[in-house]
């Protein structure tokens, strides 16, 4: 009985350190019968509604964040390295917005696409607080409305979705001039970003950019990037620009930088990356835990989306 109390003990502590919450952890641990693997499965499926792991995982890497510059407003054709915007609103801020980041970033896809679409440049142009804050509103709005038809399997249930459930349960989500074009899956590294590091988040976003025979060469490109709890939005240059820039639009906060939601503004693909791994970082769950459910814990994926062209697209 000591052992396995010992183990048991072992077992939560494993849990909280991945950023679960203590009654979470050990309702998962209950149901499994103490079997460590099958309470994370359980955890990761959402079975257990964890109210606090978003906050645990914030604090966590909050000392990863950087403090770079802030203005009021930014723009996609300044590449200054880290240039942010702030908004007060996070999709913490309003009812049943606690997860509603995947709407609240098709959303934003949606705007800043189709603004840079209008653009002689087809580049972003000025990010501010009000376009943030209104993405967060009508993000979230969605997201009341999908529960609100029963679309979820309860009507009072406020659960992670993927764009794809989203977007069939609620195809105003995004402009019919926005399409998705492809999905791609990958899983996370504890290795610098490197195209020679496979599936890792760089080789996949240099994967939406390079190779996707789908891609438009002369338009922006969005990518909703999915590591479940939580959906950030990416917008990446014409492939056919000289230079761009690389933004990153987040409606979580990440204390002490940023206590709302902001954008943020990279020079590179690189710089781009290393800041998503700070928020995104690859974690070692131990040898207790199977290969296939680490990599199921550490793995995401990236929705690739442009504006239609012209005639060609239905």
């Amino acid at each position: 009985n000591i052992m396995s109390n010992e183990i048991g003990c072992k077992d939560m502590d494993t849990l909280i350190n991945m950023g679960f919450h203590k009654q979470s952890a050990r309702s998962a641990l209950d149901w499994s019968g103490g079997n460590l693997s099958v309470a994370l499965d359980y955890l990761l499926s959402g079975s257990v509604e964890d109210q606090t792991r978003e906050e645990a995982r914030t604090h966590q890497h909050a000392a990863a964040t950087d403090t770079d510059a802030t203005d009021e407003n930014i723009d996609g054709s300044n590449n200054t390295h880290g240039y942010i915007v702030h908004s007060e609103l996070s999709q913490y801020s309003l009812p049943n917005g606690r997860s509603a980041c995947t709407c609240i970033a098709l959303k934003a896809a949606s705007f800043l696409l189709l603004d840079a679409d209008l653009r002689p440049n087809k580049q972003v142009g000025k990010i501010s607080p009000e376009v943030l804050s209104d993405c967060i509103m009508e993000g979230v709005q969605s997201y009341q409305a999908i529960i609100e038809t029963g679309s979820t399997s309860s009507a009072s249930t406020v659960e992670h979705m993927s764009p794809e459930e989203v977007l069939s349960k609620f195809p105003g989500t995004i402009s019919e001039k926005i399409k998705v074009l492809s999905l791609q899956s990958g899983v996370l590294l504890s290795s610098p970003p490197s195209l020679s590091a496979p599936s890792g988040i760089y080789d996949c976003l240099a994967n939406s950019c390079l190779r996707n025979s789908g891609i438009d060469p002369c338009c922006s490109v969005g990518v909703i990037l999915v590591k479940p709890p939580e959906t950030v939005l990416i917008i990446l240059p014409p492939l056919s620009s000289d230079g761009g820039s690389f933004i990153l639009v987040d409606s979580h906060p990440r204390p002490p930088v940023c206590a709302g939601s902001y954008a943020q503004v990279f020079p590179t693909l690189e710089d781009l990356c290393q800041k998503l791994s700070s928020i995104f970082p690859a974690v070692d769950l131990g040898p207790d835990v199977g290969e296939m459910i680490a990599m199921m814990y550490n793995s995401f994926d990236a929705y690739v989306l442009q504006v239609k062209g012209g005639d060609t697209d239905t």
